[in-house]
């Protein structure tokens, strides 16, 4: 009995014949028998290259055929139709002979070259790529082929044997055009389905293995794909590029079959060497990334890899089993070219996100493992808990530099599996809550949980049943039921109302006697006491002083920092006036008199300190000395200077004499010296208007206050009919 290695090429006349005789029928089943009829229906089932008998034309198959003895047999087939009608037969003759006895044929080397033959050993060298020519068929590569000018070329290819012998060539017609631009096509969306079409758009999604679809190419994945059942079906992916149009089926034909029981097989121990096997055991041993051999696949680490040379170089692993046997040499090409410098880049932190970018740094924080964020490749850790819906999602992580710039995202697909249980967990008090500085507000949890974590925003911030709340913040809590399954609660917000009681002076706080400054404690307070007792949002403060103020918002209060108010003294400022009266023809001169010096004198007919008459004019007017101290306050003292026309006086006698007091406020006494004779003398108001008039009988007389009113008067002294002298008196009742 020998078995048949191929597949029935010759199956394919029955298509042919389909076509010419049913045209308008579905094939429904086949079968086939080689030599004896075993009658309709009884011959081996075959199967079709789609998975399904559903078309007029199918294309079917068979392996494993047992077709008797050597010599020469006979090939049936027939195909039953949906009416339940079997075809005619369609038969071949085939020759069976014995099976050949192969050689053991090795590739040890290979080579190529463009168009014309360098000869043998002299073309380009090609590496298999196991790493190693050690099959008599090898696919081989070179990823540095140089191509040569645009045209037709001839690309030849030939093989060494191990005994040294090269094969004949291998040769191609190869046309080099000019290089294609590129289109920018990318996958937007991806779905699969089993047999039926759905339609478009319809089908079970897939997700990128990177997280994103964002490449032409994609590789998708479901880990949750429902199998349907035992049998043959097909399996179909369909994908949507960026411009929303879905692309044609991609169809596989499964066989779904009884799960196997899988045998426990593990890894005990993984060596690796460079080129030439030292023999098992004698390799440069590896480690399990997770520190144990337990499990048949394993990935393994070995940080202190000694490179080659410069060159290419077969990498080879192998690994034993629990049993102590070794497994085959797992090989790979490398191309060790010179070592590169590598930069000084360290992580500085790190955040990470589900599906939607919040944006660089708006992620959630984690921490490094060793608590300092100081190695180009940091081991992640952060305790947050809450996790998104169930289902699948993007878990994206990324890092920052030394010098700020952020990496980019490292994202996997993950899936939320559904609990068994569905708790549910409330906190008190809910919605806004309102506490003062120094205060807190007791939040409480759902009891019979059995962990609970209170975050503030996505900051964990305490555990327990229960949590003082002191900041303001947004403050929620994760719990977890002794099945492990979790709930999370609503947010209640928490406002510290802080009262911040400040007092604004509405002027200068340095003042000077007489003024006096507002202090205002701010609008929107349900309370104000000051210092001072009053309970005003201003008051008004004029004399010196420390001042502060408390207020009250709703329960929380307030008290303001101390303002100072200084009141600074008037300084004492006198001025004598001598003389107090001039003739309006006096020559101009400077005032004196003020104290303390260096004030300034002002009033009509002054400028500079200095008094002119005629500018002045004839009356009674206000000379005022004015001065300003250290601490810029002002004071003045004024004195009244008289003016007269002084008529008639021309070089008249001198006439001495004295007036006290003066002021005065009953009478006043003159006393003269020099001649009196025909001496007269009247006394005008400021005005010029003469109020009496009388001659002078001694040189010591009175002037009664009771005939004048309050004021300034002007004692004129005539003779022979002209002024000789006048004076001023003031009355003060």
């Amino acid at each position: 009995m020998i078995l048949l290695k191929k597949h029935i090429a010759l199956i394919f006349c029955a298509i042919a014949l389909l076509i010419s005789t049913h045209s308008f029928a579905q094939v429904v089943k086949a079968e086939y028998f080689v030599d004896a009829d075993p009658g309709q229906g009884n011959g081996i089932a075959l199967s079709t290259a789609d998975g399904s008998l559903d078309s007029i034309v199918e294309t079917i198959f068979a392996t494993g055929i047992n077709v008797g003895s050597i010599g020469a047999h006979s090939l049936n087939v027939r195909v039953k139709d949906i009416n339940g009608t079997w075809g005619p037969l369609f038969k071949t003759i085939f020759f069976t002979q014995a099976t050949l006895v192969s050689r053991n044929t090795n590739v040890a080397q290979a080579e190529l070259f463009w168009d014309t033959d360098p000869g043998q050993g002299n073309g380009t060298s090609v590496l298999a790529l196991d790493g190693n020519f050690d099959n008599a068929i090898e696919a081989v590569v070179n990823g540095s082929l140089n191509a040569p000018a645009v045209g037709m070329h001839k690309l030849c290819v030939r093989v060494k044997d191990a005994a040294g012998t090269w094969g004949s060539l291998f040769t191609t017609t190869v046309k080099v055009e000019n290089v294609l631009a590129t289109r920018s096509i990318k996958v937007a969306q991806a779905e699969f389905f089993w047999d039926t079409d759905p339609g478009q758009g319809s089908g079970t999604p897939v997700l990128a293995l990177d997280g994103n679809f964002d490449n032409a190419i994609e590789s998708v994945v479901n880990g949750n794909i429902n199998a349907p059942a035992v049998g043959m079906h097909k399996l179909c992916v369909r994908v949507k590029d960026a411009a929303g149009t879905w692309g044609p089926l991609f169809t596989t034909t499964v066989k779904v079959e009884n799960v196997l029981a899988p045998r426990s097989i593990k890894v005990a121990q993984a060596e690796l060497f460079w080129d030439t096997d030292p023999g098992q055991g004698s390799g440069t041993p590896v480690l399990a990334l997770d520190g144990n051999f337990d499990n048949a696949i394993e990935s393994v680490v070995n940080g202190n890899v000694n490179a080659p040379a410069i060159g290419m170089h077969k990498l080879c692993v192998r690994v034993k089993d629990a049993a102590g046997t070794w497994g085959p040499i797992f090989t790979t090409t490398v191309k060790v070219e010179n070592n590169l410098i590598p930069r000084s880049i360290k992580v500085a932190q790190a955040e990470m996100y589900f599906d939607s970018d919040p944006g660089m740094g708006n992620g959630i924080a984690v921490l490094a493992l060793d608590g300092n964020f100081d190695n180009e490749i940091e081991a992640l850790n952060q305790n947050w808990q809450f996790l998104p819906d169930t289902g699948f999602h993007k878990l994206s992580v990324r890092v920052k530099d030394v010098a700020g710039t952020w990496g980019p995202s490292f994202t996997t697909v993950v899936h939320i599996l559904p609990c068994t249980s569905a708790p549910v967990v409330t906190i008190s008090p809910t919605g806004t809550v309102n506490i003062c500085p120094g205060d807190s507000s007791l939040f409480t949890a759902t009891a019979g949980f059995s962990s609970y974590t209170w975050f503030n925003g996505n900051t964990i911030v305490g555990t327990g049943s229960t949590y003082y709340a002191k900041t303001s913040g947004f403050y929620k809590v994760y719990t977890k039921d002794i099945s492990g399954c979790t709930a999370n609660s609503a947010v209640t917000q928490v406002n510290v109302s802080a009262v911040n009681a400040v007092i604004t002076p509405l002027g200068s706080t340095t003042l000077c006697q007489g003024a006096s400054v507002t202090l205002d404690a701010g609008a929107g307070y349900t309370t104000y006491t000051w210092s001072t007792g009053a309970h005003t949002q201003t008051i008004t403060v004029n004399s010196t002083g420390t001042f502060t103020v408390s207020v009250a918002s709703g329960s929380c209060s307030g008290v303001s920092s101390p303002i100072s108010v200084t009141i600074n003294p008037l300084p004492v400022v006198s001025f004598t006036l001598n003389p107090d009266s001039a003739c309006i023809n006096t020559a101009a001169y400077a005032l004196t008199g003020g104290n303390p010096a260096g004030g300034i004198y002002s009033g009509a007919g002054v400028s500079g300190g200095i008094f002119t008459a005629s500018n002045a004019g004839v009356g009674t007017h206000n000379i005022v000395y004015s001065y300003t101290d250290g601490n810029n306050c002002t004071n003045t003292s004024t004195k009244a200077m008289y003016v007269d026309v002084c008529a008639g006086i021309e070089g008249y006698e001198t006439l001495t004499s004295s007036i006290y007091p003066n002021p005065f406020s009953q009478n006043t006494t003159i006393s003269l010296s020099g001649d009196i004779s025909n001496l007269y003398f009247s006394v005008c108001d400021a005005l010029g208007r003469e109020i009496n008039k009388m001659k002078v009988e001694k040189p010591v007389f009175t002037v009664d206050a009771n005939e004048l009113d309050n004021g300034i008067y002007f004692i004129h002294f005539i003779k022979d009919q002209k002024v000789i002298s006048f004076y001023k008196i003031i009355v003060q009742k």
